[in-house]
């Protein structure tokens, strides 16, 4: 009986390792604002929601989601739908996750990668949270943008 009992014990310690490490995330959210690219008298403001379809560990997996940015210095507005995305732990918890935009005013829909990193602050301005934006046309980058929030926050879970 105490033989069967430490073989359970150890099948749960050997699940709860395993569950601990691979559910290192499975959505990110946030919003907020940096420096608009056309410098630190404008804003970039800017909001998001990814979730990843199953639990994906440190893999790329399905996605859904949206983001939507304007960045008040170049007038430029994106919004998008997320398609896949991608977590990392550490110290700071991470995610990458890319989609296409919507077609606005007669442009086609965009390419776009964005880039979190969660400082496991609460809320503070600087808190460490980070974000990189870009977005591609055929040839060339459209837009991009990259900095430590000023304002706002992003949680990776």
């Amino acid at each position: 009986m105490l033989r069967n009992k430490r073989k359970l014990m150890m099948v749960a310690v050997l699940v709860l390792i395993v569950f601990t490490v691979a559910g290192c995330g499975t959505k990110a959210t946030g919003g907020g604002w940096i420096d608009s690219v056309e410098g630190s008298c404008d804003k970039a403001t800017f909001g998001f929601y990814a979730e990843a379809l199953e639990d994906c560990g440190w893999g790329w997996e399905d996605a859904t989601g949206n983001f939507c940015l304007k960045d008040h210095g170049t007038g430029q507005q994106f919004h998008g739908k997320v398609e896949n995305m991608w977590f990392g732990c550490g110290f700071d918890y991470m995610a990458k996750f890319e989609g296409m935009t919507k077609p606005a005013c007669g442009q086609p829909a965009l390419p776009f990668t964005i880039k979190v990193k969660d400082s496991n602050e609460s809320g503070k301005c600087d808190d460490g949270d980070e974000i990189s934006i870009a977005i591609r046309g055929c040839q060339e980058l459209v837009y991009y943008n990259e900095g430590e929030l000023q304002g706002g926050n992003i949680n990776v879970d």
